[in-house]
């Protein structure tokens, strides 16, 4: 995987972050974020929340990483036997890396998809919480199309939720069959 697509994957997700961010701090400050969307941003501007939204993605990242590393574990024990540890399996993403460019090329993309929908559970429910704040401090700005949206946005976190965790399955699957077929040549 090349630095451009970490960078422009942490940045997805960092700006998810500053979205939620955003939402919390218009609410408690009884804002109307509408005035976001009339003023023209100054482009001086885009720089710095560009590398904000770049930490905050790594931020989110490594906090969904610690999150769900238990569950990634179990994924990891259902697929490869009790010998297998995590030296073992890197050892064998090594070897498949290094036997075969399209197989590698798999196997970053599907850690992309991962990365992404485990961080993407994180955003979706402090969106969530955050459109709740919004609509518990500002009653009077149409509370149904906040709930609404916070709603969906549960809905989506479920949804990142259930695709991440088949996502973790598959790749270990797919990592353990690969490397099955490779040694197999």
């Amino acid at each position: 995987m090349t630095t451009t697509q970490v960078f422009i994957e942490l940045l997805i997700t960092g700006f998810g972050t500053l979205a939620w961010i955003i939402l919390i701090i218009l609410g408690i400050n009884g804002f109307d974020f509408s005035f976001l969307l009339q003023e023209e941003m100054p482009s001086i501007l885009l720089l710095p929340i560009t590398g904000l939204a770049y930490i905050l993605g790594i931020i989110v990242d490594r906090i969904g990483f610690q999150i769900f590393k238990k569950k990634e574990r179990k994924n990891i024990k259902k697929i490869f036997s009790e010998e297998d540890n995590n030296d073992s399996i890197k050892l064998k993403v090594v070897y498949i890396i290094q036997k075969s460019d399209h197989l590698k090329s798999a196997i970053d993309y599907n850690r992309s998809r991962l990365r992404l929908a485990r961080s993407w559970i994180i955003n979706f429910l402090m969106i969530t919480v955050s459109l709740l704040l919004y609509c518990l401090v500002n009653l009077d700005k149409r509370p149904i199309v906040f709930l609404s949206l916070s709603i969906f946005s549960l809905i989506f976190c479920f949804l990142s939720f259930y695709t991440w965790s088949k996502l973790s399955s598959d790749y270990y699957k797919n990592i353990k069959s690969s490397y099955e077929s490779l040694k197999s040549l």
